[in-house]
């Protein structure tokens, strides 16, 4: 299982990165009980970035995982490697779980308990993905309606982008890049919900793969949101 993004992929899936159609359903047969405990060493190495060990996400647009549903969260995953959920970073990340692994993860976060909702809290009124792709709707301006880029602005996916080793390729570093800079005729004017959720959007799809990614961070210490596994971060801490 690759490191952090199994998180990013939970997150995606059940608030939404919400990746177009194939929404899973929570009803059916019931599942071949999973290792909490197991679950909970995967979580510590893998998802706690965006997740915490208490199932909080740690940022907007993260939802929690805590007390959700087991059966739902092991079928958005599935959703993801059968191609019925796009998100082309989070099903190359997900590809080398073992099924063991997917009941392990949902067991443990199913069963934590749900967090606390503050007082007067209303839930999202929108996903994260929809609503980073309504608002890329003003980024086709400058970089094209379909991400290929422009004579003034270069490809924000696909062949011609950032790489998948580049610092944009990171939600966070994206999210912060366009909240700081975008758009270049009103920079600032967006908020810190509408840059990640917009970065979401622009990171869901294809980019050039980065052959000496495995290379990065020798210590072991990534960032909690990097695409990808390295060679310092497989080795036993």
């Amino acid at each position: 299982m690759k490191r952090v993004l199994l998180a990013v992929a939970l997150s995606a899936v059940l608030v939404g990165c919400a990746d177009r159609e194939g929404t899973p359903s929570a009803t059916g047969p019931a599942l071949q009980p999973g290792d909490p405990g197991a679950g909970k060493i995967l979580a510590e190495r893998d998802c706690k970035g965006c997740h915490g060990l208490d199932g909080k996400g740690a940022a907007p647009g993260i939802p929690h995982l805590a007390a959700q549903s087991e059966r739902y969260l092991h079928a958005s995953i599935q959703a993801y490697l059968e191609g019925r959920r796009t998100h082309a970073a989070l099903r190359d990340m997900i590809a080398g779980m073992s099924e063991a692994d997917v009941r392990n993860v949902v067991a443990f976060y199913s069963g934590l308990p749900a967090v606390p909702v503050a007082a007067g809290a209303s839930a999202p009124r929108f996903l994260p993905y929809e609503h980073g792709k309504a608002l890329a709707a003003d980024c086709a301006r400058c970089h094209g309606a379909d991400g290929a880029g422009t004579t003034i602005a270069p490809p924000l996916w696909g062949a011609g982008s950032y790489n998948i080793g580049a610092g944009m390729s990171r939600l966070r570093t994206a999210a912060s890049f366009i909240r700081h800079n975008m758009p270049q005729d009103r920079p600032g004017t967006l908020t810190d919900q509408q840059a990640f959720d917009l970065a979401k959007f622009v990171n869901s799809h294809s980019r050039p793969d980065y052959a000496l990614k495995h290379l990065d961070w020798p210590n072991g210490d990534p960032p909690p949101d990097v695409a990808y596994e390295t060679d310092a971060g497989r080795k036993p801490r």
